[in-house]
């Protein structure tokens, strides 16, 4: 009899302890998978936004009526995309600050928002956009519609003084 219950304490016994390696594998096998996610949107949208700079910069100098169609992927989880205005420091020997545009991309990682932002190479660039946005004060605020996952066409255009940027169906 005695030899029955240490043959079912030690079975009990190797079946906790493999139980437990399993939850332990399984939650860390969960957080790097989350972590990995987190770090393929960040990729993916960095690499989407540096081609439109990119080729803002582009058509910029090639000159009015220039475009460019940039076939892109996005990723889940992009809650907003903007071209915000902003102002170069103002330094004493130089009066007034330089105004640029830059893209500002939020997303959610790890549950928390997270921005990027993304500038023309030539900081004199500016940016605009007319049919796939909504202006909220000084910021072009692109639809909802443009913020889902799956592939997008962006559409680059040189409009003299200014690079218009917009999705296109």
């Amino acid at each position: 009899m005695i030899k029955k219950a240490q043959a079912s304490f030690e079975l009990l016994l190797i079946l906790g302890f493999s139980l437990t390696l399993t939850i332990l594998a399984g939650g860390y096998y969960m957080s790097y998978s989350n972590n990995a996610s987190d770090a393929l949107v960040g990729t993916q949208i960095e690499r989407v936004f540096t081609d439109v700079m990119g080729k803002s910069t582009r058509v910029f100098f090639a000159g009015n009526g220039n475009r460019i169609t940039i076939e892109a992927s996005f990723p889940d989880r992009i809650e907003e995309i903007a071209i915000e205005r902003g102002v170069t420091s103002v330094g004493s020997d130089l009066g007034v600050g330089v105004n640029f545009s830059y893209i500002n991309v939020t997303s959610i990682r790890g549950g928390e928002f997270v921005s990027q932002t993304f500038t023309p190479d030539e900081i004199s660039i500016q940016l605009n956009c007319t049919f796939s946005c909504t202006y909220d004060g000084e910021r072009a605020i692109f639809d909802m519609e443009h913020l889902t996952k799956g592939p997008k066409r962006i559409r680059v255009e040189s409009r003299g003084d200014y690079v218009e940027i917009n999705f296109i169906n």
